[in-house]
């Protein structure tokens, strides 16, 4: 999706596998907290970026379960 503010899972998995994040967790991710455009699953950029930067609020937010 070029440099939107959505990431692919496709796009994720690859990204995230070098912190060890595997392809079944990003999807985990992407359900709950991404969104569905038809078949297709995206995470936000903010959300997969504050990932590889080992982000505490990125992580406090997947903890708790919300985005803002």
């Amino acid at each position: 999706m070029g440099h939107t503010g959505l990431v692919s899972v496709a796009e994720a998995t690859q990204r995230l596998r070098d912190v060890g994040i595997g392809r079944d967790a990003v999807y985990i991710l992407a359900r709950k907290h991404g969104v569905r455009i038809g078949k297709r699953h995206y995470l936000p950029r903010a959300l997969v970026e504050g990932l590889l930067a080992g982000d505490p609020e990125t992580l406090r937010i997947i903890r708790e379960g919300r985005a803002k």
